[in-house]
């Protein structure tokens, strides 16, 4: 039996108004010209947004709650513990998709754990990839979003390695 959902009509007329203001250039915030036409607003609303969630961010902080869902946090923590699992949890499933997307074991010894898997940039040039795509050095799950992101296709070669024959890889250490 399948479910039949129904959008209300506030929700059709929201949409049409949204579809209609992108269509003619215009930022949803203010509804002046967009001057930046792959995002939703202009350059000065998206500053006014940016300061906005620092602020918030900075009240939360103060008043010990967590800065995404305002729930009190353990002292000296930056989110609340259901927030902290949901975030693993999604960087463990990043992480999953891209290593799934490139194998699923390592290509030297066949470590098939997810927990021991990593991926390598096969011609050693993985700074030299993340400084031009603007992405701090070890960064993990950022990586993997910026993979996801780009529907896994990278211009530099991938592979798959567990973490062991990934350290004996980078020749810091000798057999």
């Amino acid at each position: 039996m399948s479910r039949q959902y129904s959008i209300s009509a506030s929700a059709v007329a929201e949409r049409a108004r949204v579809k209609k203001l992108l269509d003619a250039g215009k930022c949803l915030r203010c509804r002046k010209a967009n001057d930046r036409p792959e995002r939703n607003t202009c350059t000065p609303c998206s500053i006014k947004e940016c300061e906005r969630r620092k602020l918030a961010y900075i009240q939360r902080k103060a008043s010990n709650r967590c800065f995404r869902c305002t729930r009190p946090m353990p002292l000296g923590a930056n989110t609340c513990e259901p927030c902290r699992l949901l975030a693993r949890k999604y960087a463990q499933q990043l992480k999953k998709d891209a290593i799934h997307k490139y194998g699923d074991c390592c290509v030297m010894c066949g470590e098939a754990r997810l927990g021991c898997l990593t991926l390598d940039h096969t011609d050693n040039n993985g700074y030299k990839h993340r400084k031009e795509i603007g992405l701090p050095e070890g960064t993990g799950s950022r990586f993997y979003r910026w993979l996801k992101d780009v529907n896994y296709e990278c211009s530099y070669r991938l592979q798959v390695l567990c973490a062991n024959c990934h350290m004996l890889k980078g020749g810091k250490y000798d057999d």
